[in-house]
């Protein structure tokens, strides 16, 4: 069996909707016997791919509806396909018209159009803001394409229920049926076995994910950081990601610049770290790759960015710790024992959705169609 999986772009960097692609794409052909072929726009195509393209092979696909039909009537007729659907990584203004042009036409032309299946999982949906911002006017663009989308799917999934709400309310979309709730994986690796005891990790702390993240936990958040590293006794912070965002030192504890990893090498860090920092409104965690790694490989994570808000089974000094309520559990002499605890429990809520169990609903949901 073959998967077709459109992506607004591929690694390196292996963090992100592309990270998590490759990493579904090598489960279902290692577990499943499923191969993947993947579609991305030729101008975030990568130079030099983080996989093998004889496995994964990949089309590059100019903005153009009439281009995506193409490829898609020609790799997959009927489908399955599956859509990582984040607007604005596939148009600068979050309005991708030729993106949901291209399957329109696919849909229209197939020879079986009713048993065309696509599965589109909803990183987001639309943008709203404030009348002097343009997500505020491009708004009803984004919501009518977003609805679009979801009428062409025969399936739908999204990370978070307030986006599965948001898509419910889109004009026009109709009865859509179930919609799956799948916060997302980590694309940097599961591993088997974790440290025994967290007290016996070394007092490293990672500041991992993409540019604009990283550099909120050295920016806005940067006091917050420093007090993580003062809690934790951090001896060292790793910045992994690209983008020279990082500053030399975080309050005299230096920082290693290490740019975009390949997953194994991520992997291998996570595992001898201590904690984990992200700057990240709490009750969007469940769609940050950042913290799904973090949560995968046991790692306690410091999140800044706000008033804790619950969000699918997360909650502070349960399965995260929240930056603002560290100092008071350093005077209450618990953090040792809150960090064990929360990193175990991360690790818990994460197995409910991993990779592994992605990968076979995937599985499942292609035989059902075959």
């Amino acid at each position: 069996m073959k998967l077709l999986q459109i992506v607004p772009r591929l690694p390196p960097p292996d963090e992100g909707v592309g990270g998590t692609a490759v990493a579904l794409a090598e489960r279902l052909a290692e577990a499943h016997g499923i191969s993947t072929r993947f579609v991305v726009p030729s101008a975030f195509r990568p130079p030099s791919p983080s996989f093998d393209e004889r496995e994964f092979p990949i089309d590059a696909v100019e903005p153009s509806g009439s281009a995506l039909a193409e490829i898609l009537t020609r790799e997959a007729p009927t489908g399955p396909v599956l859509l990582h659907y984040a607007n604005y990584g596939y148009e600068a203004r979050g309005c991708p018209h030729w993106l949901v042009e291209g399957l329109r036409t696919w849909r229209a032309k197939a020879p079986a159009a009713p048993l065309t299946t696509l599965r589109t999982m909803f990183h987001e949906v639309y943008a709203s803001g404030p009348v002097w911002r343009s997500s505020f006017w491009l708004g009803r663009t984004q919501k009518r394409l977003a609805a679009e989308t979801a009428r062409l799917s025969t399936s739908l999934a999204t990370g978070l229920e307030k986006y599965a709400a948001l898509i419910r309310a889109l004009p026009q979309v109709g009865d859509l049926g179930a919609i799956d709730i799948r916060p997302i994986f980590s694309g940097v690796g599961e591993p088997l076995s974790v440290a025994a005891s967290w007290a016996f990790r070394p007092r490293r702390l990672v500041v991992f994910g993409g540019s604009g993240v990283r550099g909120r936990s050295y920016g806005p958040f940067a006091d917050e950081l420093a007090a993580a590293c003062r809690a934790l006794h951090i001896v060292e912070i790793l910045d992994i990601g690209p983008g020279d965002v990082a500053p030399l030192k975080v309050e005299g504890v230096p920082v290693e610049p290490l740019g975009p990893l390949p997953a194994g090498e991520v992997s291998n860090l996570l595992l001898a770290s201590a904690a984990g920092f992200l700057g990240y409104p709490t009750d969007f965690l469940p769609k940050s790759s950042a913290f799904a790694a973090y949560s995968a490989h046991a790692l306690p994570t410091v999140v800044a960015g706000g008033p804790a808000l619950p969000a699918e089974g997360l909650a502070p000094e349960e399965t995260y710790l929240a930056a603002d309520h560290l100092e008071g559990l350093v005077d209450a002499g618990t953090l040792e024992a809150t960090a064990a605890r929360v990193a175990s429990a991360a690790r818990s809520w994460y197995e409910g959705h991993s990779l592994a169990r992605q990968a076979e609903e995937i599985a499942r949901w292609m035989a059902s169609r075959a």
